[in-house]
């Protein structure tokens, strides 16, 4: 059993230092563009001290706790893996919507995304976080009726919360539209996308799937959200690819 915890420990010093590599040798010859690569070469610097402590951490880690350190980076590469794949179909989705509007309007889409954004940090409460940190504790005393009562207040909060968020961002658009002297024409557009805050309640089954190390499906539902939204972006920009 030992050794194969040695050898867990040894498989994620290997991987550090090939990713070591591939910073140093590999990506500098794959930017092209200057401005990045001069960013790049300010930041590795950076960088490669903290993996090489990294390094060191691990190579004074209690053997008997590496399978916890192994599945925290088991979880976090399911997770990092989904990302980018929501991420690379969120900027095919971007330019899809570039190349069929124009810069101004393109702009203003920026700009309802940046207020509906702080809208909802203000009123959103991450009550995810809490979730699990609690729920955690209930699952060690085997409370499991405690769990699904804090799901259900959780839940509670966020859609409170959330309809607040809704009602003040539709008060407010009348006010965005005219203080960014914008075209009335596109009121209704900034209200429609206000609406959109109403579903980010599903916030919640963040805490759920990380309660129940669930990140393979987190990662998925990620990654098919972005697909539905990239063929959404696709179809429309061939059918009616305009505002108005």
């Amino acid at each position: 059993m030992g050794t194969v915890k040695v050898g867990a420990k040894a498989e994620v010093i290997i991987w550090l230092e090939a990713l070591m590599v591939f910073l140093q040798e590999i990506m500098p010859e794959l930017i092209q563009v200057e401005a990045v690569k001069e960013m790049f070469e300010t930041a590795l610097p950076i960088i490669l001290p903290l993996i090489k402590e990294l390094i060191n951490i691990i190579l004074t880690f209690p053997i008997q706790s590496i399978g916890v350190l192994n599945k925290v980076l088991k979880n976090a590469g399911i997770l990092l893996s989904g990302n980018m794949g929501a991420n690379i179909f969120g900027l095919l989705s971007l330019a899809i919507f570039t190349h069929s509007q124009s810069i101004v309007v393109f702009g203003y889409y920026v700009l309802f995304l940046t207020f509906i954004e702080i809208i909802d940090k203000v009123f959103n409460f991450q009550t995810w976080q809490a979730f699990i940190k609690f729920a955690t504790d209930f699952q060690v005393k085997n409370e499991h009726h405690n769990v699904m009562m804090l799901l259900k207040y959780s839940f509670l909060v966020d859609l409170v919360s959330l309809m607040v968020a809704t009602l003040v961002a539709l008060a407010l658009s009348f006010y965005v539209i005219g203080f960014f002297e914008i075209p009335q024409e596109h009121y209704h557009l900034l209200l429609l996308m206000s609406l959109t805050i109403l579903f980010k309640t599903t916030e919640i089954s963040t805490g759920v799937f990380r309660l129940y190390d669930r990140f393979k499906v987190q990662a998925k539902i990620a990654v098919y959200s972005s697909v539905i939204k990239f063929a959404m972006f696709g179809i429309i920009a061939l059918i009616a690819p305009s505002f108005e």
